[in-house]
């Protein structure tokens, strides 16, 4: 089963939005409980329903990736389901990765793409997420980071509780 794993990551780990049904089908029915198999199909797969479900087991079988829940916390904002779940899986995220730039990026992502639809509370969190993503010491995407708080609007909002460079003009 992890040979499975493993080989759908090489043939599409990097490989951008490319995916197979015949492959996601594949993995449903031999491997669908191997978590390599299921970040796989929760990034690739087109139904996004199922790609809610794949992040649901991942984080039952993953509790303490907080990428895995970023995610989920990612696709029920694209689902537009703002409700306790959302709520627990932002919270997760944050407790479980709390400096990891990749998942704070994808948090900051989520947030950008779903802010009409979140809580103020939500914004809040995401608000004070992206001040830590911009005051973060992590040189992996360290323009891109920044770039995307810049060009989100975000900053004027982040520079309410962070004192960097940027909010400065520099």
């Amino acid at each position: 089963m992890i040979l499975f794993a493993g080989t759908m990551l090489r043939l599409h780990g990097g490989a951008g939005d490319e995916f197979s049904v015949s492959q996601i089908s594949l993995a449903r029915e031999v491997d669908n409980r191997d978590p390599k198999v299921l970040a796989w199909l929760v990034k690739y797969n087109p139904v996004l329903p199922d790609r809610l479900n794949s992040a649901r087991e991942l984080t039952t079988l993953e509790p303490f990736l907080g990428s895995a829940w970023a995610s989920l916390f990612e696709l029920k904002l694209a689902s537009r389901e703002v409700d306790g779940e959302a709520e627990l899986a932002l919270a997760q995220a944050i407790e479980f990765s709390p400096y990891d730039p990749m998942v704070q990026e994808q948090l900051v992502r989520a947030g950008i793409a779903g802010w009409l639809v979140m809580t103020p509370e939500m914004r809040q969190t995401l608000i004070t997420v992206a001040a830590d993503m911009l005051n973060s010491k992590a040189h992996y995407r360290l323009g891109a980071r920044r770039a995307l708080i810049s060009d989100s609007g975000w900053l004027p909002l982040v520079c309410q509780i962070t004192t960097h460079a940027m909010c400065n003009g520099s």
